[in-house]
Order: C-alpha cells, then structure tokens, then sequence
C-alpha cells in the first residue's frame, strides 16, 4: 500500500489532535483533583 505525503501529513495532525485533547483532559482531571484536596485543605484548617 502507498502512502503519499498528504496522508501521513493529514493522520499525523488527526493523531496530535486527539493527543492534545487527551492531554487536555488528563490536566483537567488534575485540576479538579487538586480543587478537591485544597477544599479540605481549607476546611481542615478552619
């Protein structure tokens, strides 16, 4: 099978898309990981 530039081009931008996103989700998550933990950090200290 043949595979041309354009289509090594156009799956490596889909591949770092779905990265990115992934990426993106993963930061999320820690984000509100880390809400929760100051949360109670908060509560702890009161």
């Amino acid at each position: 099978m043949e595979i041309d530039d354009e289509t090594l081009k156009k799956s490596k931008s889909t591949l770092s898309f779905h990265t990115e996103k992934i990426l993106h989700f993963i930061k999320s998550l820690l984000n509100s990981e880390q809400l929760m933990k100051s949360k109670n950090i908060l509560k702890n200290m009161k």
